[in-house]
This record gives structure tokens, sequence and C-alpha cells, in this order.
């Protein structure tokens, strides 16, 4: 009872096998633009940091790594804002997303902005997640695998995270990032189940096996939690 409605209860040893779904958990948002976060971005000064949060951090982990041309995938994109901002940086950019609707929406208006503005480099390029099990997208195709607050939407996120590991291979990194839980909250919080920053590592040692290290002290309720995977080794940290 202690870990009810927790992520520890997602244990890898049962769900962990290859007959778990590595669905990205479909996007909330609606399909229209005018109510999607396109209109949200730029009207909501809280969405906005926290989208820029976000694409920063994958920004700074490429500055990191080097390497010419790299890709950024982001896996469950929505309606694609996330991968518009990285291409405007001139960045290769690619997004899986479950729902058509969403990724009809990211296309059209990918294209509008190609044809009115234009992208520094490639434009951003969308999929559809026809394949439960799969993501449409090769192994060791990007240099970050982007999971942005779609581990906290996932029932049981063992194969999405071993997807991710896929795509990003042994010289990439995973990328993710959700909200810590928030303080002394009381209602259930479904269909979302936010972690603690000790709960996601303890999910992604897990899963990957990796020596996992937790860089935070104390625990900032409501706040970023970011997880960096690469190569054999992954760290959980809580920035300020």
């Amino acid at each position: 009872e202690r870990y009810a409605g927790t992520p520890l209860l997602w244990n890898a040893n049962v769900f962990g096998d290859e007959r778990g779904a590595a669905e990205v958990p479909p996007s909330a948002a609606p399909t229209t633009f005018e109510h999607s976060e396109w209109v949200r971005f730029n009207s909501d000064q809280a969405f906005q940091d926290w989208t820029r949060f976000k694409v920063g951090a994958a920004l700074q982990l490429l500055q990191q790594q080097g390497g010419e041309n790299p890709t950024v995938a982001v896996l469950g994109c929505g309606s694609g804002l996330a991968v518009h901002l990285l291409a405007m940086q001139g960045i290769s950019a690619v997004g899986v997303e479950r729902d058509p609707k969403h990724v009809a929406l990211a296309m059209q208006f990918a294209e509008q902005h190609a044809k009115r503005a234009g992208y520094p480099g490639p434009a951003p390029r969308f999929e559809v997640q026809a394949e439960l099990r799969t993501l449409p997208l090769d192994d060791n195709s990007a240099a970050v695998a982007c999971l942005f607050d779609r581990m906290e939407a996932h029932d049981n996120p063992v194969s999405l995270i071993r997807e991710a590991q896929r795509i990003a291979g042994d010289t990439g990194t995973v990328l993710a990032i959700s909200k810590c839980v928030p303080l002394n909250h009381d209602q259930p919080l479904a269909p979302y189940h936010p972690y603690l920053p000790k709960q996601l590592a303890s999910q992604i040692k897990a899963v990957t096996g990796w020596p996992t290290t937790v860089e935070l002290l104390p625990e900032q309720p409501g706040q970023p939690i970011v997880v960096c995977a690469t190569g054999r080794e992954a760290a959980v940290a809580q920035p300020a």
C-alpha cells in the first residue's frame, strides 16, 4: 500500500518482456490549431517556460556531445511544438506521435512555416506510430531521444524506455524530463503518475541495469526531474 499509485509498482521483471507495448502515450492536447499547444505557447508564460526548459536541455546535450548533423527524436511529440523549436535552431529533428490527427497538425504547421519563413536547417519530420511494440525509427538514429512528459503518462513505460535506448544507441542519450510529484497532493492524479526522483531512478535502473546516480538533495516537489542515460550509465537530477 505504501507504493500504491506510484511507478514503483511497475516491476520490470514482470512487465519488461517483449509483450509489453512500447507505445507512446497519446497526447491529451486538442487537435485543432486554435486550441493547440501552439496557441498556448504564445499565451501561457508558464507553459512557454516549461517547453523552453525541455528544448534547452536537449540543445545543451547536443552541444556537449558534438558530432556532425545530429538528430534529436521527440518520442510523443503531440502536435510538434518541441520538434519545431528544435528545427528553428538548425537541428535535424523528428517527432513520433500515436495520434495521426496530431501528426497532421504538426506537419501542417511545419509546411506553412517552411513556406513563410523557412528553417535554418532541415525541416522537421513527423512519424505516426502504427506498431504498438516498436517506434518507427531506426537503431542508433538519434543523438538524443527525448521523452518529454511521457514517462508519467504511461501505465508501464518499461518497453518505451527500451525503445528509446534502441533509438539512441550506445553513443546517444536518452533524455527524460517530467515534473516531480506536487507537494502534499491528496487527490488522485490519474491518468498521470508523477514520480519522485528516487522512484524514477529506481525505474531506470530496473529497466536498464545501468548504475544510476541521483543528483539531488533535498527533493523539490513540483520541480522538473531530468534523466540522462548515456552509454552504460544514467543520472537523475532535479535542477533548482
